[in-house]
């Protein structure tokens, strides 16, 4: 357990389910957790992308979740790659 909890994954998608539940609750109301997130971001600035995402209920707090969870472990896999040299 210690060894998850130090991980950068497991920090990110807290911060990714915290995000959602403050969005969720009302308290974030400019959507700071798609502002934040680049990959969102430009999901919700193509008119497109985000008629179809906004079709699915909910689909906004499930990528935003998922996202943070790649972005944690892209930094996990550069630490790894930086300890082995």
């Amino acid at each position: 357990m210690k060894r998850i909890i130090k991980t950068a994954t497991f920090w990110f998608v807290v911060v990714g389910i915290l995000g959602v539940i403050l969005n969720l609750t009302g308290v974030d109301d400019i959507n700071l957790f798609i502002g934040f997130n680049p990959i969102l971001n430009g999901f919700s600035s193509t008119k497109a992308c985000r008629d179809v995402i906004n079709s699915v209920p909910y689909l906004w707090h499930i990528l935003s979740i998922v996202t943070m969870a790649v972005y944690g472990l892209l930094i996990d896999l550069i630490r790894k790659a930086t300890k082995k040299n």
